[in-house]
């Protein structure tokens, strides 16, 4: 009876707590409001949630997301065969490649298509980009999602916490001979836990709107993220690296050659190469302490023949000290001038080296 009695105070007090949490972290140590949206997909791993609708709010941006019924981002579906006279793109990669904190017009998937135009192309490029995803999945991806839409390029992104995803996933490993084998059936890591909380009303508002509760589920995603990878980590040859530290912002920097990740990347060029279907591969540079780019890929094995599908735009970051190229608030992905320099060294990366796949969607004016 006691504990009924107090019932409503201890309610009243919890309220207020819980308010006073958030007034305090709004205006001691605001968070980006950063909704990921992802969820489990047929073929055992992640995907953004189709149909999804909402938006990301930081101190620099307030941008919509929109993803479409098949779960890429986008404000339409495709179909399986793209247009007559059309070249499909297919680009994936992480959070970075998914655009967050920009516009989906201002991404690279968004302005690719118009890079290619200038170039004599028509292209549609279709945006597979999955936050927290590494080369792992993206294999996967690749050979059981990507592949039916038909892509005449795939473009890859790869970003420093690639290391870390891929040896967490448990999807592949290196057998004593170096070999790629697959090992793990799927990798859904919290995602039946995470769909079934955002059907629940009050979870899917804080989570879209509280900077409280985003302080909270980053700090419990980076802890599942740090076991997980505790727990697989005899699964493979193992790489030193760094506490990884998020999606955009990590400060892992692998101290050694990645196996693994050098197997994984390979294994995708040689799929794309079997089935037709040309390869690019975007560095994206890592921002380290005191302003500086590191560059990621040093850490992979890159062979001759994969070297000239392999572009970054690190050295005009470099070049471009009052320029930013990376949100400086938010989770730190690239802003519109980011996205626009990587394009540009897409686009002329797919017409160097897939310019024999291009000539059925070359323009009528520049053949």
């Amino acid at each position: 009876m006691y504990l009924i009695r107090k019932l409503p105070t201890l309610l009243a007090g919890l309220v207020f707590a819980l308010l006073f949490g958030e007034v305090f972290v709004r205006v001691m140590a605001p968070q980006p409001l950063l909704p990921r949206n992802v969820t489990g997909s047929t073929w055992g791993i992640r995907q953004n949630v189709p149909g999804a609708r909402y938006r990301q709010l930081t101190e620099d941006v307030d941008v919509g997301f929109r993803i479409n019924s098949q779960g890429l981002r986008a404000d339409r579906d495709y179909p399986m065969t793209p247009p007559a006279g059309t070249c499909r793109i297919a680009i994936t990669g992480d959070s970075f490649i998914a655009g967050y904190e920009s516009e989906a017009a201002d991404t690279i998937a968004g302005r690719l298509d118009a890079a290619m135009a200038k170039r004599g192309y028509r292209t549609e490029t279709l945006n597979f980009g999955v936050s927290g995803f590494g080369n792992a999945e993206e294999l996967v991806q690749f050979e059981k999602r990507i592949l039916p839409f038909r892509p005449t390029v795939l473009v890859q992104g790869f970003h420093v916490t690639d290391f870390e995803d891929n040896r967490r996933s448990g999807l592949f490993a290196l057998t004593p001979d170096g070999r790629l084998e697959r090992r793990g059936r799927s990798y859904l890591p919290g995602v039946e836990i995470s769909d079934r909380l955002m059907a629940i009303a009050p979870y899917a508002w804080l989570d879209a709107h509280s900077q409280l509760f985003a302080a909270v589920r980053q700090a419990a995603t980076d802890s599942a993220k740090k076991l997980i990878a505790t727990i697989r980590s005899g699964n493979f040859r193992k790489t030193r690296t760094n506490a990884d530290k998020g999606d955009a912002n990590s400060a892992a920097a692998p101290l050694v050659k990645d196996a693994l990740t050098s197997a994984l990347l390979r294994r995708t060029y040689d799929d794309a190469k079997s089935n037709g279907v040309g390869w690019v591969l975007l560095e994206i540079p890592e921002r380290q302490p005191g302003g500086k780019l590191g560059a990621p890929l040093d850490n992979v094995f890159i062979d001759t023949e994969m070297q000239s599908h392999v572009v970054s735009p690190i050295d005009i970051f470099r070049a471009s000290p009052g320029v930013d190229m990376y949100r400086p608030h938010g989770h730190g992905h690239f802003t519109e001038e980011g996205n626009r320099v990587s394009t540009e060294l897409i686009a002329d990366a797919i017409v160097r080296t897939e310019g024999a796949r291009l000539g059925r969607c070359a323009a009528a004016d520049a053949q």
